[in-house]
């Protein structure tokens, strides 16, 4: 089964954060527990590659705002 990071999902969040993520929660949430959800995201993805004619498709999210500050902190390496 895929596994997908739900922390953006937890009841302990921020209600204002749950009610900003709602819509990736539900994809998440159904790509992680809900068979159907994997399988409609996968023949999408498959019809989008053919149609564009691509053989490789790589997926990723926004880094983490909390690792991005820590980045960006003066003791960085240069």
């Amino acid at each position: 089964m895929l596994k997908f990071h739900i922390f953006r999902c937890k009841p302990s969040r921020p209600k204002g954060a749950r009610e900003r993520n709602k819509e990736i929660c539900k994809l998440i949430m159904g790509l992680t527990y809900d068979e159907a959800t994997r399988s409609m995201f996968v023949s999408n993805l498959k019809a989008k590659m053919t149609e564009f004619n691509l053989e490789v498709v790589y997926l990723a999210s926004p880094p983490n705002v909390r690792i991005a500050k820590k980045l960006e902190s003066p003791t960085r390496l240069a």
